[in-house]
């Protein structure tokens, strides 16, 4: 019969896996706040933006601090709109249907 190794040490690193979960939550929750604060999308970004562009393609030109809304269709498609907010207000909107770009509106930029 093998043998283990290291005897099973469940109860103290319960403690260390929660802790790590939590320092994992606050980087996560920092890197959104910093990227919502100093990321800045412009108009220029935004006329770049093309009818059936793949949403990786949209956040690796635009960020990926957007802020994500769901809404579901009459004829049971799902729509995603995320929103890129710049810190003065000016944002990008965009709407996408099975990971393409359907609709894009801008607010303020420059």
């Amino acid at each position: 019969m093998p043998r283990l190794l290291f005897p099973p040490q469940l109860l103290p690193l319960r403690p260390m896996v929660a802790e790590f979960g939590l320092v994992a939550l606050r980087i996560s929750i920092v890197h959104h706040r910093l990227s919502q604060e100093y990321a800045v999308v412009t108009l220029a970004q935004y006329e770049q933006l093309t009818p059936g562009m793949h949403l990786l393609a949209v956040e690796h030109m635009l960020g990926f601090g957007a802020e994500i809304k769901t809404q579901k269709l009459s004829n049971d498609a799902i729509a995603i709109t995320y929103e890129w907010l710049n810190p003065d207000g000016s944002k990008i909107i965009a709407t996408f249907q099975e990971m393409k770009l359907t609709g894009k509106a801008q607010a303020g930029l420059k």
